[in-house]
């Protein structure tokens, strides 16, 4: 049996359970701002890295709370380093980040809904150093935006049976580069499967690392 063949037996067991998971969880009318804060530590940390050590991390950080007081450079450095690929420049953006979240957080909430995802995850690349397209759409489906892909391995292992042949060999490099592997993902996700790209993602990543479709909200 070939992966497709595989993936799409899983999806078919799995579609339900998954849309009703997705669309439970990924809603920011759920989300105080301190539980939206750590959602975008999340998306900052995690790039390069593992997700479960990324929760691990932000684990230490509740417990210091990383988002209220005050933490120096070096003590967010010694906190990362364990958990997290590239520390020292993850540390520098954290702290950027938090100088300005309650902008951020005020700009994302009287402007989800009203804008696109596409035009949000510009603005969010633009206002917060570090998040780029892969982030920016993480964040947004975990609030959400349903028309916006995380592309990653776990997409990009399929991109042979969604691309075009002179494209498969498309890697996210730029946001044009990432734009165009979304444009045929997204085709791929209504015309193949009947769905959402962010509920096609979310399946494939399950199903990718061995997680239940519920189990998780990353």
């Amino acid at each position: 049996m070939d992966k497709l063949t595989e993936l799409k037996i899983y999806i078919e067991k799995n579609r339900e359970a998954a849309i009703a998971h997705c669309n439970e969880m990924f809603d920011l009318s759920r989300y105080n701002d301190e539980e939206i804060f750590y959602r975008v530590v999340f998306c900052l940390l995690v790039p390069a890295g593992n997700a479960r050590k990324t929760d691990d991390c932000l684990v230490r950080l509740r417990q210091i709370d990383y988002m209220n007081k005050s933490i120096d450079e070096l003590t967010l450095y010694s906190i990362l380093k364990p958990y997290i690929r590239f520390p020292r420049q993850k540390t520098v953006r954290l702290h950027s980040f938090k100088r300005g979240v309650k902008g951020f957080l005020r700009y994302l909430r009287e402007n989800y809904r009203k804008n696109s995802g596409a035009y949000l995850r510009e603005a969010l690349v633009n206002r917060v150093a570090g998040m780029g397209f892969k982030a920016a759409s993480h964040f947004l489906r975990n609030m959400g935006i349903t028309e916006l892909a995380i592309i990653d391995t776990h997409i990009l292992k399929y991109r042979t049976y969604y691309m075009p042949e002179d494209k498969q060999n498309y890697l996210p490099t730029s946001p044009k580069k990432y734009m165009e592997l979304e444009k045929y993902f997204q085709k791929w996700a209504q015309e193949e499967f009947g769905l959402t790209v962010s509920h096609l993602d979310w399946l494939v990543w399950c199903f990718e690392s061995g997680n239940e479709v519920t189990a998780l909200d990353c």
